[in-house]
């Protein structure tokens, strides 16, 4: 439920608490903006940065919301063609390795613009036992296990720092409801489109009861709950904080 306001809402807390908590500073890099509302908080948290994004659409609603700030660039590009001229301190990639094809060569060039002891935050569907239709709605090529992910971080000599569940139990039994009783939608044809539409589209529409849903007053309580859960591996989507390894940690 990318798109789902008390998701986005759970997932920015935890994720200003992950960089608070480790004293992680810009400047960062921020792939597949989507609508910019986490490019805005990033910005406006670690002061300097860069987004990107395949998608023409995200791009210029990025633009538009961060309102031509002098200190985020927003550029139109896919990763394996983004050649900066400087390494970053942090790598946001938010709902994005399960997008692409070769995940491996990605994960090599994020190492790639990490400067040494950079830092990689990314948030991934997890757990092929979880896989419903609405990741077929959103184009997803995969959901990881465990094993998978640690295998993908091993090549590019990432380490975990921190891991957290982001979903479990409310959003988890929200999704496992929503994918059980509401007929199945249709996205676009191609699974490139389907990438792009993915942060601005919700499995679950976005219609009055979505909306009325979102802004019911027990959120705050529903959040604090699942925060409970959140070193646990029950739900379906995962958050992790690795580390680029500095040549001194790696191997001779």
């Amino acid at each position: 439920m990318p798109c789902f306001k008390p998701n986005k809402d759970y997932l920015w807390n935890t994720t200003k608490r992950l960089i608070e908590l480790n004293g992680i500073k810009g400047p960062f890099l921020e792939i597949g903006c989507g609508d910019g509302e986490f490019t805005e908080l990033f910005g406006g948290l670690l002061h300097r940065g860069t987004a990107i994004d395949m998608s023409p659409h995200a791009v210029r609603t990025t633009s538009e919301r961060i309102n031509g700030s002098s200190t985020v660039e927003v550029l139109h590009t896919e990763l394996q063609d983004y050649s900066p001229v400087e390494q970053y301190a942090l790598v946001i990639a938010y709902d994005v390795l399960e997008h692409i094809p070769d995940d491996t060569s990605a994960i090599k060039k994020i190492a790639n613009l990490l400067k040494p002891g950079g830092h990689l935050l990314f948030s991934s569907p997890v757990k092929m036992s979880e896989w419903r239709w609405d990741d077929d709605y959103y184009g997803h090529i995969r959901r990881y296990e465990q094993s998978e992910i640690d295998g993908l971080l091993n090549t590019a000599e990432f380490r975990i720092i921190e891991q957290w569940d982001v979903t479990f139990p409310v959003l988890w039994m929200m999704r496992r409801l929503y994918t059980r009783f509401i007929k199945p939608r249709s996205g676009s044809q191609s699974m490139k489109e389907r990438t792009m539409d993915s942060a601005f589209e919700t499995a679950a529409g976005s219609g009055l009861t979505t909306r009325i849903i979102e802004n019911l007053p027990i959120w705050p309580v529903l959040m604090a709950t699942q925060s409970l859960f959140k070193a646990k591996n029950y739900g379906c989507n995962t958050l992790i904080l690795a580390a680029r390894q500095l040549e001194a940690d790696e191997p001779r």
